[in-house]
């Protein structure tokens, strides 16, 4: 036998030896088990698979799984069908991984994220309950091992479709206890999303996350909350981008990590910050930087190119990188647009606040739907304060009615040309309706919003710069005769002096306090030129300054010296004295008015100029009874007493009334009729504050008498009961208390001086006629009385007609009338009137019917005008 034949003997003997084990070992399987499986082969041979295979026949990928080796497959088994239905668009990859046989052994009591060949990430885990899932889908039929392909089966519940994007899956998390809006806004305001999360961890805050870490308006600001920030341009669209970015990198990490970590682990995000990770519960929940914990059943969740990790309150990386400041402030209160003019007047520096030492406050304007903006650069200046202005600490609690002002200088600092280079000052006024800036402006809140070394007001409209004097007096309806005086000598538009104005400007009533004095000025332009002009200051006081002493001049260019001293009480009246000017201005603290070119003070009492010159002979011009100077030429010594050392007062009738009552140059008593209208200088005082005796250079006193707040009545004392009323008055600017002029309704009558009585003088036959009438009289009036006695007890029965006829009179009551002449008929008309030439003249009263009588119902101020009817009465002298 030869060698190679020995050989072919022993090969033969060997394979029949192993064809031998073979068949042992088949012979213990069943009869229906084909030797040799796949997985193709072990999926068709369960039933509970059976849906699997077709929608794999469909998609034909029989032949590409038994193609594979080394793989995991995730087969749904019948009932993922009737649940979910039937598979649409099928892609094997989603169930696949590749290059790994998984068993359930390998992940006994912990979580391990596969993220290596994988479509999709995929998660398997243990729960407490000793079950397995697949991407938190159970797991019905474990590790199916087919006998000629290195593979696994494992057998879920539900189908496994396309992964979610990151927002979706957010969508899909959302619940009543946890919600996620903020997230799903931030990505959607991200472009190129896709590739920033690309096999990527993603730490996933929740709304409360935000709020913790981010006040509402740097929320809505991040957030684009009022999608205005998308149609930025330039910078401010870049800034933005960037913090967008830097929020949602301080959430990415660079790589995937989930499951069970083994001890710990460093992962830095996006931007670099390097951060340590664990995880509890068998890697059911992630832990960064050793405090910040995931939830439990949002954690290790699978989106399109990564992985998430769902976070509630405890996510502090998040504000990490971020720097908020005004700017940013201003888009989260809506006024984006307000920014937008602020960098295109190039002042955004004062938004960006780059310096942390610098304060700065803010009033920005609501945002209004019909706001066509457009700010000048000045305009936009007076909206900032470069020092803080804190309203709780800067302003005092007030009781009900109380005022409290502070000023602050803004940030428009003008040229030299108009405030001297001094800025703009804002009036904040307090009070029980809130705060206002210089009267108008309304302030939302007193708690301002704080971001680094800035506070941000909102206020109901936009700040107006002030403007010409007179539109900044349309907060005061009261100084109408100063703005026509200053109109009509063009002094609304003063030049810029270097300096800046200050106005101490007549309002309210104080103008119609002149009385005569102002129908003068009105007369006369050169008058109130002269006082306009010493009211405008060459500087700037306000009132807040405290003492102030300074030497300047006035808008007549004469210099003048301008004191006032500081004022503890915030109500309390300050008096200002100028040295061209006798008597103190008194102007009220924080009523400053602040216009283009300086400050105004509103007046409540005029004091004149010591250079203005009225005389007494003035203002009897001003009265238009130009005759009164006539009558007082006739006498030098009365004449005289109207220069300007003089201290006499006049009283002058008007024009009409002279006429009326007379009073001409030949008068026969002309000369006591002027001295009975002259008052002694020391008396002036007496009638300007209508008190006390006043005597005339007559010799006669006169009294006065004030009914109402306006009406003043003069008559003689001890004499008739008659009345002038006086119009109006002025004071010479020489000697203002002592001398002054009167205009009154109607003259003084001399009649008037002595109680007139009747006296009746009659012979003795005269008297015994009157006896023998007088008794007559009597036994009439007994008979009378006896026939009214008799007669008691029958009645006049009247018809209808005659009782319709019959007028009741009204009983009058000129007796209580004390304005009423005694002696006047019911009309209200006198018996008679008189002038002082002539002597008392009778007239005849008319006689009037019963049925005309009716009660006078005239007023006291009419009774003695000159268009009353009603004259004093005349009576002969005893």
């Amino acid at each position: 036998m030869s060698t190679h034949f020995k050989w072919m003997i022993i090969v033969q003997v060997l394979l029949n030896s192993i064809w031998g084990i073979v068949l042992g070992d088949a012979s213990k399987d069943t009869d229906n088990r084909f030797p040799f499986t796949s997985v193709v082969d072990l999926l068709s041979q369960d039933v509970q698979f059976s849906t699997f295979v077709r929608s794999l026949q469909r998609g034909g990928y029989i032949q590409y799984l038994n193609g594979l080796q080394n793989f995991t497959l995730f087969a749904p088994v019948n009932s993922a069908f009737a649940t979910d239905g039937e598979i649409g668009e099928f892609d094997i990859e989603n169930y696949l991984i590749h290059d790994k046989v998984l068993e359930t052994k390998q992940v006994v009591n912990k979580t391990v994220v596969f993220r290596h060949n994988v479509k999709y990430p995929v998660v398997m885990a243990q729960n407490s309950n000793g079950d397995f899932t697949v991407n938190n889908l159970p797991v019905v039929e474990r590790d199916l091992m087919p006998n000629m392909q290195n593979a696994s089966i494992q057998g879920i519940s539900f189908l496994m479709p396309d992964a979610y994007t990151l927002p979706g899956l957010v969508k899909t998390v959302q619940s009543p206890k946890y919600t996620y809006d903020c997230i799903s806004q931030l990505l959607s305001e991200i472009e190129d999303l896709d590739e920033l999360l690309n096999n990527k961890t993603v730490l996933v805050p929740s709304d409360r996350g935000f709020r913790r870490y981010f006040s509402s308006v740097e929320i809505k600001y991040l957030l684009n909350f009022y999608h205005q920030l998308n149609d930025m341009e330039g910078a401010i669209r870049e800034k933005w981008d960037n913090d967008l970015n830097t929020l949602l990198q301080n959430l990415v990490l660079s790589e995937m990590i989930g499951g069970s970590i083994d001890g710990k682990e460093v992962v830095s995000n996006l931007n670099h910050d390097d951060l340590p990770f664990s995880s509890n519960d068998h890697g059911s929940q992630i832990v960064v930087n050793g405090t910040d914990l995931s939830l439990h059943h949002l954690s290790n969740l699978v989106y399109d190119f990564g992985l998430a990790h769902f976070y509630d309150t405890d996510l502090s990386l998040i504000k990490k990188h971020l720097h908020f400041d005004a700017e940013t402030y201003l888009h989260g209160l809506n006024c984006s647009n307000f920014v937008e003019e602020i960098y295109f007047r190039k002042l955004q520096r004062l938004i960006q606040n780059t310096k942390s030492d610098e304060p700065i406050t803010i009033f920005v304007p609501e945002p209004s739907l019909d706001d066509e903006g457009g700010f000048t650069k000045p305009s936009l200046l007076y909206h900032f304060t470069e020092q803080h202005v804190d309203l709780e600490k800067d302003f005092p609690i007030l009781n009900r009615d109380e005022l409290f002002t502070n000023f602050y200088d803004t940030s428009f600092c003008s040229s030299n040309k108009r405030l001297g280079g001094h800025c703009q000052r804002m009036k904040i006024t307090k009070s029980k309706n809130g705060y206002s800036i210089n009267n108008q402006y309304k302030i939302i809140s007193s708690k301002p919003y704080h971001v680094g070394n800035t506070l941000i007001y909102t206020i109901n409209k936009d700040l107006q710069l002030p403007g010409d004097l007179a539109p900044s007096l349309q907060v005061l309806d009261s100084c109408a005769q100063s703005i026509h005086f200053m109109r009509n000598l063009n002094l609304l538009d003063l030049k810029p002096n270097g300096e800046g104005y200050t106005v101490f400007l007549p309002c309210f009533d104080s103008w119609n306090k002149l009385g005569l004095n102002l129908e003068y000025l009105e007369q006369n332009s050169t008058a109130a030129n002269l006082i306009m002009r010493n009211f405008i200051i060459n500087g700037l006081y306000y009132t807040d300054a405290g003492h102030y002493d300074k030497n300047t001049t006035n808008n007549m260019g004469e210099e003048v010296r301008i004191c006032a001293n500081s004022s503890k009480d915030k109500n309390q009246e300050i008096a200002i004295s100028l040295s061209s000017v006798d008597d103190d201005l008194l102007i009220r603290k924080d009523d400053d008015i602040m216009f283009n070119q300086g400050v105004i003070h509103p007046l409540r009492s005029l004091a004149l100029p010591n250079a203005l010159d009225i005389s007494l002979r003035d203002l009897i011009e001003t009265t238009g009874n130009i005759e009164m100077l006539d009558f007082l030429k006739q006498y030098s010594e009365l004449d005289g007493l109207l220069n300007a050392t003089s201290s006499y007062s006049i009283l002058v009738p008007t024009l009409s009334s002279l006429h009326h009552e007379n009073i001409t140059l030949n008068s026969s008593k002309l000369k006591d009729f002027l001295k009975l209208h002259i008052i002694r200088g020391n008396d002036t005082v007496n009638l300007l504050n209508c008190e006390g005796d006043i005597h005339t250079l007559l010799g006669k006193t006169l009294t006065c008498n004030r009914i109402g707040e306006q009406s003043e009545y003069l008559r003689i004392k001890d004499g008739l009961i008659n009345e002038v009323r006086i119009l109006n008055k002025g004071c010479s600017t020489y000697n203002s208390t002592q001398s002054c002029v009167f205009l009154i309704d109607r003259p003084i009558s001399l009649s008037w001086i002595d109680k007139e009585k009747y006296h009746l003088a009659l012979p003795v036959v005269a008297v015994a006629l009157g006896v023998v009438l007088g008794t007559f009289f009597m036994v009439g009036i007994f008979c009378c009385l006896l026939a009214v006695k008799f007669g008691k007890g029958k009645h006049i029965v009247l018809s209808d007609e005659e009782d319709n006829d019959v007028q009741v009179l009204p009983e009058s009551d000129n007796d209580s009338d004390p304005r009423q002449p005694l002696l006047a008929d019911r009309s209200g008309n006198v018996a008679s009137s008189h002038g002082i030439a002539n002597g008392p003249q009778s007239s005849t009263i008319p006689g009037s019917s019963m049925d005309n009588r009716r009660i006078n119902t005239g007023t006291a101020d009419t009774a003695y005008s000159s268009n009353s009817t009603s004259k004093p009465i005349r009576m002969d002298r005893k």
